[in-house]
């Protein structure tokens, strides 16, 4: 693997910072160097968002990952400590021997029981970045072996973030991000390197930096909201006009956030022409 650094434009378009720092998780086992290494190398250091590296490591040895990522990235990278609040434009790597979450914006070290031997560190963390960020959290699975990842996925993809996952093709080990691909609940499946253009645009839409109100835009929309609901029924069979408006709009607004489009109408449109989000809807 070339120790060659390609950090990207320090110059690059800032991202609007919402008021809580959007979190990115990223669980990786065997492997999942590369995948790092990739991804990295292709995030612009001034997204807005945290990054948190939750890698497999040996609890009796010393982690070089720190400065390892310190070679693809022109952000910080420093190692997670205990009480440690996190900041925009900085990744924070697990220790070795140690279960991290976040709470309140800050890192936490934890406890969990073993299940079978298996430390399930990936879980751990992406539990509680879905309770804390909601929708302001990003987890993604890179290359690895076993399941260590999905119940957190699931977590996640439910308290409104989007979950992403390593294509087979270019991952060393594909078993751990194909378990999560496998429940249906995964966003998007990419190489590590086609990642970055994906988040970014998920940071500068509404759905992240609106907080907990609905973008203005959608406000008002009601003959959209209920074609998009009808057409939903027509499609599956599934009648969502009794459940509450509110709720249903956030659950279409991810999918929004997740393809990048804004307004409802733009996305009733995207509806009539793609049967698959369709149903990516209807699980949501």
């Amino acid at each position: 693997m070339s120790e060659v650094s390609n950090k990207t434009d320090d110059n690059a378009e800032p991202v609007n910072r919402p008021s809580g720092v959007p979190v990115v998780g990223l669980g990786g086992s065997a492997g999942s160097l590369d995948s790092f290494r990739d991804f990295f190398s292709n995030m612009p250091r001034n997204s807005g968002a945290a990054f948190i590296v939750i890698q497999h490591l040996s609890p009796t040895h010393e982690s070089l990952l720190p400065e390892i990522l310190s070679k693809f990235t022109a952000m910080k990278v420093v190692q997670a400590a205990d009480g440690q609040a996190v900041e925009a434009d900085c990744v924070y790597v697990i220790a070795p021997d140690h279960y991290l979450g976040i709470r309140n914006g800050a890192l936490f070290f934890g406890e969990s029981s073993a299940s079978e031997g298996v430390r399930m560190t990936i879980d751990y963390f992406f539990r509680s970045l879905a309770e804390d960020r909601r929708e302001r959290a990003i987890a993604i699975l890179f290359s690895g072996a076993g399941t260590d990842g999905t119940l957190g996925a699931r977590a996640v993809r439910g308290a409104g973030g989007i979950v992403m996952a390593q294509d087979s093709r270019s991952a060393q080990f594909p078993g751990m991000p194909g378990s999560a691909v496998a429940t249906g609940l995964v966003d998007r499946v990419l190489p590590p390197d086609q990642m970055p253009a994906t988040i970014v645009k998920y940071l500068n839409h509404p759905y992240v930096h609106g907080g907990d109100g609905d973008p203005a835009e959608n406000k008002g929309s009601g003959g959209e909201l209920e074609s998009i609901l009808a057409y939903v029924q027509v499609a599956t069979g599934c009648d969502f006009r009794s459940y509450k408006e509110g709720t249903i709009l956030r659950r279409i607004e991810r999918r929004m956030g997740v393809r990048s489009l804004s307004g409802l109408a733009r996305y009733n449109a995207l509806l009539r022409q793609d049967a698959q989000e369709v149903h990516a809807l209807f699980k949501d």
